[in-house]
């Protein structure tokens, strides 16, 4: 093959070496904090998948995917119909987990069980399918943008169509997480202010009666416990408080990794508080490292 024919392949070794380090340092400290967790709750995982299997397998997945998803041309990003397609996609697969053969239980539908240890979680597809989408049609309105129907408008639709479906299947704090990030896409496009304080005035009354309408409910009590500074037993506490005294007791140095023995206390330390173990484990020391890892890749 001609020279202007052949398409040379170049790979990026440092970017590889710190992809593989980061996800072999994460495999680590979820070991850490969930071997106990799991050793201690064998009925939760009869089907033998538990966290660090899980996410192995998830790894291993990721790794033949890659090579798979990196055919795929920024070029075809750019086309309105697999734009279009992707954001069809994401609703059916969120729309999946309403529907009793797919649901893991009746108290967060925000699952799609396949069976028994797999499953999916559907609106972690939004966060990358909405910027995708926000990037396109900011981009192809570009020279409208102070018009509402081409500016704000499309934004707003998608967006709110998105965190409705999520707020059903009773995740708030996603549904707020995808809401900032729209923002944030929007005002970086050169969306005018004027229409961000527009959608604030009418999303801030819906936020407050979502959690305020109901004081016995779940979103209530979590964000009214979260900002509580008196000790508390309840359920709705009783994650943060074990977190804030794993924290505390990491101090400088860390208690070692695999040393750590408040983790086991945490309910659910293989999830959202894994960092909590991190620290009593690392201790400010290990935060430090962890929080400047861009800058030793650099």
């Amino acid at each position: 093959m001609s020279g202007e024919g052949r398409r040379t392949l170049r790979y990026d070794f440092i970017l590889i070496a710190v992809v593989l380090l980061l996800t072999l340092f994460g495999l680590v400290t979820l070991y850490s904090a969930s071997y106990l967790f799991a050793l201690n709750q064998p009925q939760r995982f009869t089907s033998g998948l538990t966290p660090l299997i899980g996410n192995v397998t998830a790894c291993a997945l990721m790794i033949v995917m890659f090579p798979i998803l990196a055919l795929i041309k920024l070029e075809w990003l750019k086309k309105g119909w697999m734009v279009v397609f992707l954001v069809l996609i994401t609703i059916g697969f969120n729309v999946l987990p309403f529907f009793k053969p797919f649901q893991r239980n009746d108290y967060a539908m925000r699952w799609i069980t396949l069976r028994e240890g797999i499953s999916f979680q559907p609106s972690e597809l939004i966060k990358i399918v909405l910027p995708l989408y926000l990037a396109y049609i900011l981009d192809k309105n570009n020279d409208k943008l102070d018009s509402f129907v081409y500016g704000p408008l499309p934004p707003v639709v998608v967006t709110a169509l998105f965190c409705t479906l999520i707020l059903i299947q009773s995740n708030l704090s996603d549904a707020i997480l995808i809401a900032l990030t729209s923002m944030v896409i929007c005002f970086i496009a050169g969306i005018r202010l004027r229409w961000f304080a527009v959608v604030l005035l009418a999303i801030v009354p819906i936020v407050h009666r979502l959690i305020f309408s109901n004081k016995s409910g779940r979103w209530y009590q979590r964000i009214t416990s979260f900002f509580s500074t008196e000790q508390s037993s309840a359920d709705y506490k009783t994650q943060i408080d074990f977190s804030l005294e794993a924290v505390r007791a990491g101090g400088f140095w860390g208690k070692g990794i695999g040393q750590g023995t408040l983790k086991i206390r945490m309910p659910e330390v293989h999830g959202d508080f894994v960092f909590a173990s991190f620290v009593e484990e690392s201790g400010f020391l290990g935060v430090l490292i962890w929080r400047n890892r861009d800058f030793w890749a650099y």
